[in-house]
C-alpha cells in the first residue's frame, strides 16, 4: 500500500510513467494498474506486513541519534558510521542501504524542535490538524461518554467536528470520510495526534494502522504524527477541541440518531467562525473559503471504512468481539467460519462466500453486551412453531401481541409469524411489530377497523413491491416533529420521513393541532407534493379541516395539495361514511370482518 501511495504522489507531481517505474522498481503496466485503481477499501482476507531485519535494532539507532542532538553538528553519527558500529559492536549482518534508509526515516520523523521550544508556525490553505476529545452526551436517554473528532484548519482557524463512540481506526476514517464529503474535497496534508486509530510513534518508528493506510492512499493526502506529549506542537487543534466542547456540548445534547446529529454538526461548527480572525483582518469564514479552494478533489468512488476479520461462530451462531460484545447470526450458521466487517457504527457478518448474514449496531465500552436479534429466530420459528413458548421472539413482543399469539393454534400462529417475518425483512423488526400491533388494536371496532386495515393493506402491498413505507399515528407524528424541532433535529427528521415512497397518516384529525403542530405537519405534506404518496384515514370532512389546523388558510393550502392528485374514498351508513360497496360492493361491516388476505387483494387493486 505505501508503494501505491508513492506512485500516485509522484504522478500528481508530474512525473512520467517510465520515471515512476524506474524509481519504484516496477513495470510500467503495474504503475498504470495502480493509477487506474479507484477503490482501495480493504477486502478480506487481510494480508500481514513483513518486518525488516533492522527492526530489532531501531531502538538502539534512535538512542544514538537522540544523543547526537546535544553534539556539535559536524561530530554526529552518519548512516555509514551507524552501520559500522552495528557490524563491529553487535555483529549485525545487514546491508548499508538498509541502515541508510532506516536512519533517514528516523531523522525525518524526529526532526522537531526541543520540547520546551515554541514557534509561531505558518500554515497554508488546505492544511489541517486532527485530534480527539471527550464529551458527555445523553445518547438514547442515558448519559454516555463519547469522543468528538476535530479537523482544524489553522490557516482560517475553522474547526469541524464529528461525534464518534470511540477512537479506533474505523471511527477515525469514518469521521474523516464524512467531513471530506461535507467539505467537497480533501485537505492536502493532515497532522495527527499520536492516536491509536491512525498510528503509533514508538522506538521503532511509526506503525500506521492498515485501515488508515488504505484510507490515506485512497484519498491521496499527506500526513504525519505529532511527537508524543508535545502539546505545544498542536495548540491550534487542542484549543479547538476544548472550544467546540464548551460551545456545542454544554449543556449535554440529546442524541438519538448519531448519523443525523453528525450531518448537522459541521454546519454548527462553521457558524462559530463568524467572527474576526485573531491575527488577520478578515472573518474566519472568509478565510475558510481559501482553505476549501485548496482542497484536493474527491475520488470517484467512496471509501468503505471497514476492517475485515475471519472468525468462527459458537454453537448459537454468535461471534464475540473484544471478549465481551456478542453479535448473533442465524442459528443455521452455528460453528461456522464467517467474515466480520468492523465499521465505526456497525458490525456486518458475511458467510465465507460473501453472502450477508446479519448487521448489528456496534457496541463499545467495558460492559458485556449482546445484540441477539429476535428477527434472526423468525425463519426457524416459522418451521418450528412448537418452540414459540421459549423463543426470544415471544419475549420481545409487546404484551397484547404476545397474548394474542399465545391463543392461536399452530397453523394460525405460523401464518402470523410468516407475515411478521416478511414485513421484518422489508421494513425492520420495530416497524413490523408496530404494524402488526396496529392491526390487532384496530380490529377492536368495526367502524375504524375498515379504513385502518385498508391503509395497512395498501402499505403491506407497497412493501411487497419494493417500496419504502412509513406508517404514523398522525398525532404521535406531530409530537415527534415538535420534539425534533426543540432538539434541533427537525431537518434530519424531515429528511428521514422524506425517504419513504408512501406515507400513511392514520387517525388524521382525531386530535386537533395547535398552530405550531399544524405548520410542522404542513411541511411533511408540502414536501411530499408530487414527490411521494400519502394515505390519510380520517373521520373529519375536508370542509372542517380548518378546525383541525387552527387556521383556515393553512387548511386550504393542505387541501389544495391533497386534492390535486388525490382519490377520496368515503364510508357512510351508520358510521357516517359512504359504504365500501362504492368500490368493492361490500359494507363496512363486511370489510371489517373480511380476511386480511382479502384486504390485501383490495389494496392491490387500488394500487393497480
Amino acid at each position: 500500500m505505501p508503494q501505491i501511495q508513492s506512485i500516485r504522489r509522484m504522478r500528481r507531481n508530474g512525473e512520467s510513467i517510465a520515471s515512476i517505474a524506474r524509481k519504484q522498481h516496477v513495470s510500467e503496466p503495474t504503475v498504470r494498474k495502480y493509477l487506474r485503481m479507484d477503490d482501495l477499501s480493504e477486502k478480506p482476507p487481510v494480508r500481514k506486513r513483513r518486518g525488516s531485519v533492522i527492526d530489532p535494532y531501531l531502538p538502539l539507532i534512535e538512542q544514538w541519534l537522540a544523543g547526537d542532538r546535544g553534539n556539535w553538528r559536524k561530530q554526529r553519527h552518519t548512516a555509514t558510521r551507524i552501520w559500522e558500529r552495528l557490524r563491529d559492536e553487535h555483529g549485525v549482518e545487514v546491508s548499508l542501504s538498509t541502515v541508510t534508509r532506516a536512519v533517514a526515516r528516523l531523522r525525518r520523523e524526529s526532526a522537531v524542535e526541543p520540547r520546551d521550544a515554541f514557534m509561531d508556525l505558518v500554515w497554508h490553505p488546505g492544511e489541517a490538524q486532527a485530534d480527539f476529545g471527550e464529551v458527555d452526551v445523553i445518547y438514547r436517554g442515558a448519559v454516555q461518554r463519547m469522543r468528538h473528532f476535530v479537523l482544524d484548519f489553522p490557516y482560517s482557524n475553522i474547526g469541524l467536528a464529528q461525534l464518534m463512540p470511540g477512537e479506533n481506526a474505523e471511527c477515525t476514517c469514518q469521521a474523516l470520510l464524512d467531513l471530506f464529503e461535507w467539505l467537497g474535497g480533501v485537505p492536502e496534508r493532515i497532522v495527527f495526534d499520536n492516536a491509536a486509530g491512525v498510528g503509533r510513534r514508538s522506538s521503532g518508528g511509526i506503525r500506521w494502522t492498515r485501515l488508515f493506510q488504505a484510507f490515506q492512499a485512497h484519498y491521496g493526502f499527506d500526513c504525519s504524527l505529532y511527537s508524543p506529549y508535545a502539546g505545544h506542537e498542536k495548540g491550534a487543534v487542542e484549543a479547538k477541541v476544548g472550544m467546540i466542547r464548551r460551545k456545542l456540548f454544554v449543556p449535554k445534547p440529546n442524541v438519538w440518531n448519531l448519523e443525523n446529529f453528525n450531518s448537522r454538526l459541521p454546519g454548527r461548527c462553521l457558524e462559530l467562525g463568524r467572527k474576526p480572525h485573531h491575527a488577520k483582518d478578515e472573518e474566519e469564514v472568509c478565510l475558510f473559503a481559501e482553505d476549501r479552494g485548496a482542497l484536493l478533489s474527491l475520488p470517484a468512488k467512496r471509501f468503505d471504512a471497514v476492517a475485515w476479520r475471519r472468525m468462527r461462530t459458537d454453537k448459537y451462531g454468535v461471534v464475540t468481539l473484544d471478549g465481551r460484545h456478542r453479535y448473533s447470526t442465524d442459528t443455521s450458521h452455528a460453528r461456522c467460519d464467517v467474515l466480520v466487517g468492523l465499521r465505526a457504527l456497525e458490525i456486518e457478518i458475511l458467510d465465507v462466500e460473501g453472502t450477508r448474514l446479519a448487521a448489528h449496531p456496534r457496541a463499545y465500552g467495558q460492559a458485556s453486551t449482546s445484540s441477539e436479534d429476535p428477527s434472526m429466530q423468525l425463519a426457524m420459528l416459522c418451521n418450528r412453531p412448537n418452540a414459540w413458548r421459549n423463543s426470544l421472539v415471544r419475549q420481545m413482543l409487546p404484551d397484547p401481541l404476545r397474548e394474542w399469539l399465545d391463543l392461536q393454534d399452530e397453523t394460525a400462529r405460523r401464518g402470523a409469524l410468516q407475515t411478521l417475518k416478511r414485513v421484518d425483512r422489508e421494513s425492520g423488526w420495530a416497524n413490523a411489530v408496530e404494524a402488526m400491533l396496529t392491526v390487532l388494536e384496530s380490529t377492536g371496532g368495526a367502524d375504524k377497523a375498515g379504513v385502518t386495515i385498508l391503509a395497512i393493506g395498501l402499505g403491506m402491498r407497497a412493501v411487497e413491491r419494493g417500496l419504502n413505507v412509513r406508517f404514523h399515528q398522525t398525532a404521535e407524528l406531530v409530537l415527534q416533529l415538535g420534539k425534533a424541532k426543540r432538539d434541533g433535529n427537525l431537518d434530519a427528521m424531515l429528511r428521514d420521513v422524506g425517504r419513504a415512497d408512501l406515507i400513511i397518516l392514520d387517525e388524521f384529525g382525531y386530535v386537533p393541532f395547535d398552530i405550531d403542530g399544524a405548520r410542522l405537519l404542513y411541511q411533511i405534506i408540502a414536501g411530499s407534493y408530487e414527490r411521494r404518496s400519502i394515505v390519510f384515514t380520517t373521520n373529519i370532512e375536508s370542509g372542517k379541516w380548518g378546525t383541525i389546523f387552527a387556521d383556515d388558510k393553512l387548511a386550504a393550502a393542505i387541501i389544495d395539495r391533497i386534492m390535486h392528485h388525490g382519490r377520496l374514498l368515503e364510508f357512510t351508513g351508520q358510521s357516517r361514511r359512504v359504504s365500501e360497496a362504492l368500490m368493492f360492493g361490500r359494507t363496512p361491516t363486511e370489510l371489517a370482518s373480511g380476511s386480511k388476505e382479502k384486504t390485501k387483494e383490495q389494496a392491490g387493486a387500488l394500487l393497480d
